[in-house]
């Protein structure tokens, strides 16, 4: 029993094997901004020059734009001044209840200041 609608694809190779193979094996050191700063930079060039497709380029840049929110997120937290994820809901539930406590107000005095009919 055959299926002719079954497309038989091999996996792409991945990226360190390819890299291995072309003899440009070479890792890339993303441990600050200035670094990931960088290799945007690099990224960019090289889909200015043709070195890269505009859509790999793209995906490349914003992996690397993830990459630069998680250290900001790091280096706030080690200097204190980041909110954990407990802060941020704690915050996020005293915003949502001062905004219901708001359209309660706004109700009353608009039932208050309505006429009676």
């Amino acid at each position: 029993m055959t299926d002719t609608n079954v497309v038989v694809m091999s996996p792409a190779t991945p990226v360190a094997a390819r890299a291995r193979r072309s003899g440009t094996s070479k890792r890339i050191r993303l441990r600050t901004l200035r670094d990931v700063q960088s290799e945007m930079a690099r990224v960019y060039r090289d889909v200015r020059g043709g070195g890269i497709e505009s859509s790999d380029g793209s995906r490349l840049v914003f992996m690397l734009g993830q990459i630069g929110r998680v250290i900001e997120q790091i280096e706030q937290s080690e200097q204190g001044g980041g909110m954990t994820y407990e802060d941020y809901l704690r915050e996020m539930h005293e915003k949502i209840i001062a905004r219901q406590r708001e359209q309660k107000e706004l109700t009353r005095v608009a039932i208050r200041a309505s006429p009676l009919v």
